[in-house]
Protein backbone atom coordinates (compact mmCIF):
# COMPACT_ATOMS: atom_id res chain seq x y z
CA UNK A 1 0.00 0.00 0.00
CA UNK A 2 2.98 2.87 1.35
CA UNK A 3 4.57 1.79 -2.62
CA UNK A 4 1.28 2.62 -4.06
CA UNK A 5 0.86 5.60 -2.43
CA UNK A 6 4.94 6.82 -3.22
CA UNK A 7 4.09 5.95 -7.21
CA UNK A 8 1.02 8.17 -7.28
CA UNK A 9 2.64 11.06 -4.83
CA UNK A 10 6.24 10.92 -7.43
CA UNK A 11 3.29 10.58 -10.44
CA UNK A 12 1.70 13.95 -9.61
CA UNK A 13 4.59 15.70 -7.98
CA UNK A 14 6.87 15.23 -11.56
CA UNK A 15 3.26 16.19 -13.04
CA UNK A 16 3.13 19.42 -11.15
CA UNK A 17 6.20 20.62 -11.81
CA UNK A 18 6.47 19.88 -15.75
CA UNK A 19 3.11 22.14 -15.46
CA UNK A 20 5.05 24.78 -13.40
CA UNK A 21 8.27 24.72 -16.08
CA UNK A 22 6.01 25.10 -18.99
CA UNK A 23 3.57 27.79 -17.48
CA UNK A 24 7.01 29.67 -17.06
CA UNK A 25 8.56 29.24 -20.40
CA UNK A 26 4.66 30.37 -22.29
CA UNK A 27 5.06 33.76 -19.36
CA UNK A 28 8.95 34.18 -21.00
CA UNK A 29 7.77 33.58 -24.49
CA UNK A 30 5.35 36.14 -24.27
CA UNK A 31 7.49 38.37 -22.22
CA UNK A 32 9.39 38.08 -24.98
CA UNK A 33 7.17 39.29 -27.93
CA UNK A 34 6.72 42.20 -26.56
CA UNK A 35 10.13 42.98 -26.17
CA UNK A 36 10.19 43.19 -21.83
CA UNK A 37 13.59 41.05 -22.77
CA UNK A 38 15.13 42.03 -19.10
CA UNK A 39 12.12 40.15 -17.54
CA UNK A 40 11.71 37.47 -20.04
CA UNK A 41 15.91 36.91 -19.95
CA UNK A 42 15.72 36.33 -15.97
CA UNK A 43 12.69 33.43 -16.41
CA UNK A 44 14.49 31.91 -19.44
CA UNK A 45 18.18 31.66 -17.56
CA UNK A 46 16.10 29.91 -14.71
CA UNK A 47 15.14 27.74 -17.47
CA UNK A 48 18.69 26.91 -18.56
CA UNK A 49 19.85 26.46 -15.11
CA UNK A 50 17.30 23.76 -14.44
CA UNK A 51 18.25 21.87 -17.97
CA UNK A 52 14.73 22.64 -19.41
CA UNK A 53 15.54 24.57 -22.68
CA UNK A 54 15.46 24.25 -26.53
CA UNK A 55 17.36 25.61 -29.10
CA UNK A 56 15.01 28.51 -29.86
CA UNK A 57 15.10 29.19 -26.13
CA UNK A 58 19.16 29.38 -26.28
CA UNK A 59 19.22 31.67 -29.48
CA UNK A 60 16.61 34.08 -27.79
CA UNK A 61 19.11 33.90 -24.79
CA UNK A 62 21.62 35.09 -26.44
CA UNK A 63 19.84 38.01 -28.54
CA UNK A 64 18.81 39.33 -24.83
CA UNK A 65 22.70 38.85 -23.49
CA UNK A 66 23.54 40.43 -27.00
CA UNK A 67 20.66 43.37 -26.77
CA UNK A 68 22.38 44.30 -23.34
CA UNK A 69 25.72 44.62 -24.51
CA UNK A 70 26.36 41.09 -22.68
CA UNK A 71 28.52 39.55 -25.51
CA UNK A 72 30.63 36.91 -23.29
CA UNK A 73 27.20 35.64 -21.81
CA UNK A 74 25.74 35.72 -25.79
CA UNK A 75 28.67 33.49 -27.08
CA UNK A 76 27.98 31.15 -24.07
CA UNK A 77 24.38 30.47 -25.17
CA UNK A 78 25.51 29.81 -28.93
CA UNK A 79 28.79 27.33 -27.67
CA UNK A 80 25.95 26.00 -26.24
CA UNK A 81 23.93 25.60 -29.48
CA UNK A 82 26.73 23.98 -31.15
CA UNK A 83 27.78 21.68 -28.59
CA UNK A 84 23.75 20.39 -28.11
CA UNK A 85 23.04 20.79 -31.70
CA UNK A 86 25.42 21.42 -33.93
CA UNK A 87 23.79 24.24 -35.62
CA UNK A 88 26.57 25.80 -37.90
CA UNK A 89 24.43 29.56 -38.10
CA UNK A 90 25.31 29.44 -34.15
CA UNK A 91 29.28 28.92 -35.28
CA UNK A 92 28.82 32.12 -37.73
CA UNK A 93 27.29 34.51 -35.31
CA UNK A 94 30.22 33.39 -32.27
CA UNK A 95 32.47 34.43 -35.12
CA UNK A 96 31.18 38.08 -35.57
CA UNK A 97 30.00 38.24 -31.66
CA UNK A 98 34.04 37.79 -31.15
CA UNK A 99 35.16 39.68 -34.04
CA UNK A 100 32.80 43.07 -33.02
CA UNK A 101 34.06 42.44 -29.18
CA UNK A 102 37.80 42.80 -30.57
CA UNK A 103 40.17 39.95 -29.55
CA UNK A 104 41.83 41.11 -26.50
CA UNK A 105 44.36 38.15 -25.30
CA UNK A 106 44.00 34.41 -26.44
CA UNK A 107 41.34 32.88 -28.04
CA UNK A 108 41.06 29.23 -27.06
CA UNK A 109 38.65 26.53 -28.17
CA UNK A 110 38.69 23.16 -27.13
CA UNK A 111 36.21 22.73 -29.61
CA UNK A 112 33.79 20.01 -29.79
CA UNK A 113 34.97 16.88 -29.39
CA UNK A 114 33.35 13.40 -30.91
CA UNK A 115 31.93 13.04 -27.21
CA UNK A 116 29.65 15.73 -28.25
CA UNK A 117 28.47 14.25 -31.54
CA UNK A 118 27.83 11.04 -29.91
CA UNK A 119 25.70 12.61 -27.51
CA UNK A 120 24.00 14.84 -29.80
CA UNK A 121 23.27 12.10 -32.27
CA UNK A 122 22.25 9.08 -29.33
CA UNK A 123 18.80 8.96 -30.16
CA UNK A 124 18.97 8.71 -33.84
CA UNK A 125 21.53 6.05 -33.38
CA UNK A 126 19.87 4.31 -31.02
CA UNK A 127 17.00 4.00 -33.48
CA UNK A 128 19.63 2.93 -36.19
CA UNK A 129 21.06 0.40 -33.76
CA UNK A 130 17.58 -0.93 -33.09
CA UNK A 131 16.62 -0.95 -36.46
CA UNK A 132 19.51 -3.26 -37.70
CA UNK A 133 18.80 -5.57 -34.80
CA UNK A 134 14.79 -6.13 -35.40
CA UNK A 135 16.04 -7.30 -39.39
CA UNK A 136 19.17 -9.38 -38.02
CA UNK A 137 16.26 -11.24 -35.90
CA UNK A 138 13.93 -10.94 -38.69
CA UNK A 139 16.52 -13.02 -40.96
CA UNK A 140 17.65 -15.26 -38.04
CA UNK A 141 13.96 -16.11 -37.47
CA UNK A 142 13.42 -16.92 -41.41
CA UNK A 143 16.31 -19.04 -41.88
CA UNK A 144 17.20 -20.37 -38.47
CA UNK A 145 16.15 -24.12 -40.16
CA UNK A 146 18.51 -23.53 -42.88
CA UNK A 147 22.23 -25.44 -42.84
CA UNK A 148 23.75 -22.03 -43.31
CA UNK A 149 26.04 -22.64 -40.30
CA UNK A 150 27.25 -19.12 -40.45
CA UNK A 151 23.80 -17.87 -39.45
CA UNK A 152 24.16 -18.38 -35.77
CA UNK A 153 27.83 -16.68 -35.57
CA UNK A 154 26.89 -13.31 -37.25
CA UNK A 155 23.51 -13.16 -35.61
CA UNK A 156 25.94 -12.89 -32.56
CA UNK A 157 28.51 -10.55 -33.82
CA UNK A 158 25.63 -8.37 -34.66
CA UNK A 159 24.43 -8.44 -31.35
CA UNK A 160 27.98 -7.61 -29.48
CA UNK A 161 28.38 -5.12 -31.97
CA UNK A 162 25.31 -3.40 -31.54
CA UNK A 163 25.98 -3.78 -27.27
CA UNK A 164 29.38 -2.47 -27.64
CA UNK A 165 27.75 0.97 -29.60
CA UNK A 166 25.30 1.41 -26.82
CA UNK A 167 27.69 0.93 -23.87
CA UNK A 168 29.97 3.62 -26.03
CA UNK A 169 26.94 5.69 -25.93
CA UNK A 170 26.54 5.26 -21.99
CA UNK A 171 30.39 6.02 -21.52
CA UNK A 172 30.38 8.90 -23.80
CA UNK A 173 28.43 10.88 -21.25
CA UNK A 174 30.65 10.59 -18.25
CA UNK A 175 33.73 10.78 -20.31
CA UNK A 176 33.46 14.49 -21.27
CA UNK A 177 35.53 16.89 -19.81
CA UNK A 178 33.66 19.75 -18.12
CA UNK A 179 34.20 23.11 -19.76
CA UNK A 180 33.43 26.95 -19.27
CA UNK A 181 32.90 29.43 -21.65
CA UNK A 182 34.78 32.69 -20.42
CA UNK A 183 32.20 35.51 -20.09
CA UNK A 184 33.90 38.54 -18.88
CA UNK A 185 37.74 39.07 -19.32
CA UNK A 186 40.00 39.19 -16.13
CA UNK A 187 43.32 38.18 -15.01
CA UNK A 188 44.78 34.51 -14.97
CA UNK A 189 46.05 33.13 -11.79
CA UNK A 190 48.83 30.70 -10.82
CA UNK A 191 46.91 29.71 -7.49
CA UNK A 192 43.24 30.24 -6.23
CA UNK A 193 43.70 33.37 -4.64
CA UNK A 194 44.12 36.69 -5.99
CA UNK A 195 47.59 38.14 -4.49
CA UNK A 196 49.20 35.17 -7.06
CA UNK A 197 47.88 36.85 -10.60
CA UNK A 198 49.72 35.09 -13.45
CA UNK A 199 51.95 37.43 -16.33
CA UNK A 200 50.31 35.41 -19.33
CA UNK A 201 48.50 37.12 -21.16
CA UNK A 202 44.78 36.92 -20.39
CA UNK A 203 42.54 34.62 -22.70
CA UNK A 204 39.90 36.04 -25.27
CA UNK A 205 36.05 36.34 -24.52
CA UNK A 206 34.16 33.33 -25.59
CA UNK A 207 36.95 31.44 -25.35
CA UNK A 208 36.54 27.54 -24.49
CA UNK A 209 38.31 26.35 -21.50
CA UNK A 210 38.38 22.76 -19.95
CA UNK A 211 37.60 22.97 -16.03
CA UNK A 212 39.70 20.94 -14.02
CA UNK A 213 39.23 21.69 -10.43
CA UNK A 214 37.16 24.43 -8.03
CA UNK A 215 37.90 25.66 -4.97
CA UNK A 216 35.56 28.33 -3.09
CA UNK A 217 35.11 30.76 -5.81
CA UNK A 218 37.93 29.73 -8.17
CA UNK A 219 37.73 27.30 -10.85
CA UNK A 220 41.09 25.60 -12.25
CA UNK A 221 41.16 25.82 -15.88
CA UNK A 222 43.33 25.01 -18.58
CA UNK A 223 43.96 25.25 -22.17
CA UNK A 224 46.67 24.80 -24.86
CA UNK A 225 48.61 22.54 -22.42
CA UNK A 226 48.24 25.37 -19.99
CA UNK A 227 46.68 25.83 -16.11
CA UNK A 228 44.93 29.05 -14.39
CA UNK A 229 42.91 29.86 -11.69
CA UNK A 230 39.90 31.99 -12.49
CA UNK A 231 37.18 33.19 -10.20
CA UNK A 232 34.06 32.02 -10.77
CA UNK A 233 32.13 35.49 -11.95
CA UNK A 234 34.18 35.60 -15.11
CA UNK A 235 33.26 31.92 -16.47
CA UNK A 236 29.80 29.69 -17.20
CA UNK A 237 29.90 26.46 -17.48
CA UNK A 238 28.62 24.59 -20.65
Amino acid sequence: MRQLFFIFFLFFFLRGYSSDIEAQLKRADWLYTKGIYEEAGEIYDSLVNSHYYTKEVLFRMAYIAERFEKNGEAIFFLRKIMIEYGDKEADKRIGQLIEKSGVEGVLSDEGLSYFDFLNRNSPAITLGVMFFLGLVLIYYYYNRNKSHKYIGKLTLIAFILATFIEILLITSNYSRKKRCVLIRQTTLYESPSYGDPSKEETFALGSVLNINDRQDIWYQVSADKKTYWLPFFSIREL
